[in-house]
């Protein structure tokens, strides 16, 4: 680029020369792009967009492991994507992008990993139920109505079929449903979950009495021997009742309320309580009683079912149950935070 400069040297005398003037500095390469929301660990499918800085730049991507490439500037090789818009990633994904325009270099790779977690991916998963999916009702599952089976989201098949129904209430917390439980309703699983083992046992309720004993999963036979995991809700941590031939593992909230709760339970050996969290805070030691069973039937909703699960011989849950999780492993820090990082985001607590 060249400009005219002109110079008065004196009276009636100009001096004018043309010399070369630098203009804009013109890029010799793409600029990478930038993606949004940018790597990390989420708990849902996310709506990916890209963006180029260099004005004009096509943009390739790849979610399949591979690195994308333009071999002719401004035009994406296959299996490269052409960009055109967002696009979701739904499963754990490296994205790599890369931006491509005529007479310029192509920019340098963008990667990103996108970790979209859920309960399946942690080892030693028995049972999974969410009231948003796999529900049989009656008729339909509108409030009100009975659920008479829940499928078990676990590759492992412990669908639940009702003894007694509970009812399916629509949006109860975040917009999604739940199945209330009346004390007296109770489900059977089909084939049964060992609760003599290690258990890491995750539950989103909400308790609508806070008196005992509102039982979340029992196992065996009440009389006989059993087992059962309880929610007392009673101002302190509930010590297990003294009932003959039954070994009651109890606990509950430091204070009474009938609010949604994010509980987290660990045992050792479905004896001994190795842990108690509310919405993802310690809520203290649990008391433990002497654990005897003859037999393995569990329950979902009745604490202490009776021979074949065929009915309750008490302690019935009273309230609604939004999700389960049901661990034969003790987690560790990292898992107990990503499973509750996963409900924290569907429920918000």
């Amino acid at each position: 680029m060249k400009v005219l400069i002109s110079i008065l040297l004196g009276i009636g005398t100009l001096f004018a020369q043309s010399v070369p003037f630098p203009g804009p500095v013109m890029p010799s390469a793409v600029a990478i792009p930038i993606d949004l929301p940018g790597a990390g660990t989420y708990y849902a499918t996310q709506s990916v967009t890209l963006t180029d800085a260099t004005g004009g730049a096509v943009i390739c991507y790849r979610t399949d492991g591979g690195t994308p490439t333009a071999s002719t500037p401004g035009t994406c090789d296959a299996p490269a994507i052409t960009y055109s818009g967002a696009f979701n990633i739904a499963v754990t994904s490296t994205l790599e992008a890369i931006g491509t325009e005529a007479s310029l270099a192509n920019s340098p790779v963008l990667t990103s990993i996108y970790t979209i977690f859920d309960p399946s991916q942690i080892s030693g998963l028995q049972a999974w139920y969410a009231a948003d999916s796999g529900l049989t009702c009656t008729g339909s599952c509108i409030s009100g109505n009975p659920v008479t089976g829940w499928a078990d989201k676990s590759s492992n098949a412990n669908d639940l079929t009702a003894v007694v129904p509970g009812l399916y209430e629509s949006a109860q917390i975040n917009g999604k449903p739940a199945v209330l439980f009346s004390g007296s309703s109770f489900y059977a699983l089909t084939s049964s979950i060992n609760l003599q083992t290690d258990l890491t046992i995750f539950a989103v309720i909400q308790l609508q009495t806070t008196s005992c004993c509102n039982g979340l999963i029992g196992g065996g036979n009440f009389g006989n021997g059993a087992m059962e995991y309880r929610f007392a809700w009673a101002g302190t941590i509930e010590q297990g009742a003294n009932v003959p031939d039954v070994g009651n593992i109890g606990f509950g909230l430091a204070s009474v309320d009938e609010n949604w709760h994010q509980a987290n339970i660990t045992f050792v050996s479905g004896t001994l309580l190795l842990g108690l969290r509310i919405d993802e805070a310690s809520d203290g030691p649990g008391a433990v009683g002497a654990i005897s069973i003859s037999q393995n039937e569990t329950a979902i909703g009745c604490g202490t079912p009776n021979s074949a699960v065929s009915s309750c011989g008490g302690d019935g849950f009273n309230g609604n149950i939004a999700e389960i999780i049901i661990y034969n492993a003790i987690l560790d820090g990292t898992q107990n935070g990503e499973v509750e990082g996963y409900l924290n985001m569907r429920y918000g607590i």
